[in-house]
């Protein structure tokens, strides 16, 4: 056996040692940037789909929503509040308290607003606006950005994005 150059010998555990170190900082930047970019395709809604527990939920008018979550979409929730089920836009959620940070992005391609006033056609709803106005109404049409509902013998047009929530039959 050849003895080694104990200078090489401790050169090489040296590098070694820098090597190693070097790689293992690599890994656990790339399993940074892997993680980082996977928690950027979850959205709020797919957090929010992920849900199992009661949802407490506060709204841009500071009002406070504890249910259970009966369905997500990409741009509302469906959410059963003690005797009421609510339609709620994501742009009116200011916070939820408590989502889990796990979600399927593919999971929420669909959008559930105007799916879900198509199911109230013509039925009695409750529509809660950003500025505070509260009108129970018929839902008569749904547009591309707005609905018709009728009101003491009149069609009044809503823009969607007025709407606070929507408290629809169970």
């Amino acid at each position: 056996m050849e003895e080694q150059n104990p200078y090489l010998q401790e050169l090489n555990e040296e590098l070694t040692s820098i090597w190693s170190t070097e790689n293992r900082f690599s890994i656990n930047a790339e399993i940074e940037q892997l993680s980082q970019a996977n928690m950027l395709q979850l959205s709020l809604a797919t957090r929010l789909a992920a849900a199992k527990q009661l949802l407490r939920i506060k709204l841009i008018t500071d009002d406070l929503i504890l249910g259970e979550l009966l369905r997500a979409g990409a741009d509302a929730v469906l959410v059963r509040s003690s005797m009421t089920v609510q339609l709620i836009p994501l742009t009116s959620i200011e916070y939820v308290a408590q989502l889990p940070k796990a979600g399927n992005p593919n999971q929420l391609r669909k959008l559930l607003f105007v799916p879900v006033l198509f199911e109230q056609l013509k039925q009695r709803i409750i529509v809660d606006f950003k500025s505070g106005e509260r009108i129970m109404c018929e839902l008569v049409e749904i547009w591309q950005d707005c609905f018709d509902i009728a009101l003491a013998n009149q069609v009044i047009t809503i823009s969607y994005n007025q709407v606070l929530k929507i408290e629809v039959g169970s």
